[in-house]
């Protein structure tokens, strides 16, 4: 049987390459760890600044990544309608949900994360629920056609409608009061 090399460590135990591979593995976990910390940070986000020829550049980027994902999301989105068609028929309501839930994600899972808007920011979430910026406040999101309905708990029962957002960097809607008002909003994403 073949051994791992041994080397001497000036008295200490002996280091073989082995303990020596499972070090490095634990150095580099540490890294990617501070790395995600320290992108998920405040500080990360203001000092990452892209001047205007680089978010210029992002901004193309990210546009022809939505141009060459397109066809295959609309493909899939498709495909999923047409399972969820059939599960229904087969009186599946438990596949047809689930099949549901997998189209929302797909529409609208980029946009889930953090926004600003005047009124202040608001995570929303996967979980279909939404929390504003200090907690003071949540709400539930459905989809209904193309649009996602936030609807807020406090507030006398205000809601927010989005048309669901393509490029995934700004939300257009409008803001519904209690009484029948309403207002257009937009909303940024904050990136990290």
């Amino acid at each position: 049987m073949k051994h791992p090399p041994v080397f001497e460590n000036a008295g200490q135990s002996p280091v073989t390459s082995r303990n020596l591979i499972a070090v490095k593995s634990v150095q580099i976990l540490i890294f990617c760890v501070i790395a995600c910390c320290y992108c998920n940070s405040g500080f990360a986000q203001e000092s990452a600044k892209l001047p205007e020829a680089g978010r210029r550049l992002q901004e193309a980027y990210r546009k022809s990544i939505e141009a060459a994902i397109k066809p295959t999301r609309d493909r899939y989105v498709a495909d999923l309608k047409k399972l969820q068609q059939q599960a229904m028929k087969a009186g599946s309501i438990g596949d047809a949900l689930a099949f549901q839930y997998e189209i929302e994600d797909v529409l609208v899972g980029h946009m889930f994360g953090d926004w600003s808007s005047v009124e202040g920011r608001v995570n929303i979430r996967a979980d279909h629920t939404a929390v504003w910026e200090n907690g003071s406040n949540t709400a539930t999101w459905e989809i209904r056609g193309n649009e996602m309905i936030l609807k807020w708990k406090q507030g006398g029962g205000i809601v927010f409608v989005y048309s669901i957002s393509k490029s995934g960097d700004v939300l257009r809607g409008k803001r519904i009061d209690p009484n029948g008002g309403s207002e257009q909003i937009t909303a940024t994403r904050i990136r990290r």
